[in-house]
């Protein structure tokens, strides 16, 4: 799939959106567009965070991009004068989700306002809806320098939370037909916690969690024992928080796919740590966490999933996971100087989790939705 932005007769090379082909290895000769693609991702990335803390390295992205059996992802370069200036991504789920596609399309911060995200992202959703795809999700990222509460915000559908309405991605997805159903708050904590605080809050939850749950500690591959009910509760990460308006359906997940997303962590040279409760009368997991470290970036970690599953609610068990997790990751990784999290602005209880162990807004990501037309 090739486009051109209003070709110019005196210009030898127009404005190009052509398919990334991703290459084998960092070192291959066909990496070099790859390399480009993502300089100016991270290019864009920077002007947005004005830190490293929410950008992948090279080899994450390489692992990542690739497609496997659940999802495959599909990359558009912009190009001008034959340089990559920007890109848009198309990522299609293959065996859930079946009518959605999630959506990305930016440039350098340089190049706005000439039409060439307009016509990425054109391609993009041209290639979902080419695959059957009805609905088109995607985000933008905010840093936290403005008044949630104050003028000149946007509220999503789902009526919790605010991104600043003037911001240039804000007015882009506007612009492109996308309704705003949901805001997350980017939360970032401090490491170390001081161990008496996690002492205390762990044998308190650990109280009002009872006899009936005892906590599993595991790093990169979960225990055979446990994988079966680890994937059900992976399941269940997809519909039990809260997602709004947004068109999202239950992930199927079993065994198999538990290894594939632990193969693929190591493969990307990351060490995952994870923290769960069973339930010991049943022998599943009721609850669990878990932490993503990325040696490239020494000093942080990644806060991913918490669940806690809806019949084992109201008895300290997130609290009892997180607390427990990062006292472990603590212990095993001293030179960590914060650690990084989400949650939907409207999850009240996980929210009041974190601020208690002391995260504080870091930015805000909004949820974006689109339906094509039938």
């Amino acid at each position: 799939m090739t486009s051109e932005l209003n070709p110019d007769p005196f210009q030898a090379d127009p404005f190009r959106v052509v398919p990334l082909q991703l290459p084998d290895s960092l070192e291959a000769p066909e990496a070099a567009d790859f390399l480009a693609a993502n300089q100016v991702l991270d290019a864009i990335r920077l002007a947005i965070w004005h830190n490293r803390d929410r950008i992948s390295d090279l080899q994450t992205r390489l692992v990542s991009w690739r497609p496997n059996e659940y999802r495959r992802l599909e990359v558009f370069l912009g190009k001008l004068d034959g340089q990559v200036i920007g890109l848009s991504w198309v990522n299609l789920t293959l065996q859930d989700n079946l009518r959605t596609a999630y959506v990305n399309a930016s440039v350098l911060p340089e190049l706005r306002g000439r039409g060439y995200a307009q016509e990425l992202l054109a391609v993009a959703e041209q290639y979902a809806s080419d695959q059957g795809r009805k609905t088109l999700l995607a985000s933008t990222e905010h840093r936290a320098d403005f008044d949630p509460l104050g003028p000149g915000v946007l509220s999503p559908v789902s009526g919790t939370g605010t991104i600043p309405e003037n911001d240039p991605f804000v007015r882009f997805a506007l612009k492109s037909g996308y309704q705003l159903e949901q805001v997350e708050r980017f939360s970032a904590l401090q490491l170390p916690v001081p161990a008496e605080k996690l002492e205390a809050l762990i044998a308190s939850s650990g109280a009002k969690a009872g006899e009936d749950y005892r906590l599993e500690l595991w790093q990169d591959r979960c225990p055979d024992e446990l994988v079966a009910s680890f994937a059900v509760a992976n399941s269940r990460m997809s519909t039990d928080v809260p997602s709004a308006g947004l068109d999202i359906e239950a992930e199927v997940w079993d065994a198999q796919r538990v290894r594939e997303m632990e193969n693929r962590y190591l493969e990307a040279r990351h060490r995952i740590a994870v923290c769960a409760v069973v339930h010991v009368p049943s022998g599943e997991i009721a609850a669990y966490t878990y932490f993503d470290f990325n040696p490239e970036k020494p000093e942080l970690v990644t806060q991913e999933d918490t669940l806690v599953v809806g019949n084992h609610r109201g008895k300290r068990l997130g609290m009892l996971v997180k607390a427990a997790n990062i006292q472990s990751i603590q212990k095993e990784l001293p030179q960590l100087q914060r650690a990084i999290t989400w949650n939907a602005a409207e999850n009240d209880h996980m929210l009041s989790i974190n601020i208690e162990l002391g995260f504080v807004p870091a930015g805000y990501d909004g949820e974006w939705q689109k339906r094509l037309a039938p």
